[in-house]
């Protein structure tokens, strides 16, 4: 997206020439690679691939979590 060779996990995105278009296109990669919703606001707050990923883990958690929950549900206890 940024058209470098590497970024590393503590490189800031804005630092490194992100901007909000491609903070909007960076949503959207992740939406569809990761099926996961992040908002543009997130991108500017989590502006690391570290931090980024930690939210995005705690998404997948969260999700799990809902899936496990709705598994429940469906028992008599």
């Amino acid at each position: 997206l940024l058209g470098l060779d590497r970024v590393g996990i503590h490189d800031n995105f804005f630092e490194l020439g992100g901007h909000s278009l491609m903070a909007v296109k960076l949503t959207a990669q992740i939406r569809d690679d990761l099926s996961a919703q992040v908002s543009i606001r997130k991108i500017f707050e989590l502006s690391t691939v570290e931090y980024l990923a930690r939210y995005l883990d705690v998404i997948q958690l969260q999700r799990k979590l809902e899936e496990a929950n709705a598994e429940l549900d469906t028992f008599d206890l």
